[in-house]
């Protein structure tokens, strides 16, 4: 195996686990945390490429930017986000419900 395909397939492995764990993280700081290794890996990715602007915008704006913005929301809200399981009003949601 050439070293570019080992390469190729460690980022990409690296960028699907983060993204899954973005999906089905039940918990937002672990999922903006696994969002850092999702934008890292887009950002292997493109250097792999020889993309260097994209690289460097991915960098800056959604590395840069987004990402800090959220852990910031995250600081000041804490973990209000989790609404999973829960409907407007405070009304929870129970299995016994839908039978």
């Amino acid at each position: 195996m050439d070293i570019k395909l080992i390469i190729f397939i460690f980022i990409s492995a690296i960028t699907l686990a983060s993204a899954g764990v973005v999906a089905f993280s039940r918990n937002i700081l672990y999922s903006a945390f696994a969002l850092l290794g999702v934008f890292a890996g887009v950002l292997g990715l493109y250097i792999m490429l020889s993309a260097d602007f994209v690289a460097i915008a991915q960098l800056v704006i959604y590395i840069g930017g987004i990402l800090i913005l959220i852990g910031i929301l995250i600081l000041f809200f804490g973990n209000k986000f989790n609404w999973i399981g829960h409907l407007p009003g405070d009304i929870k949601i129970e299995k016994e419900n839908f039978k």
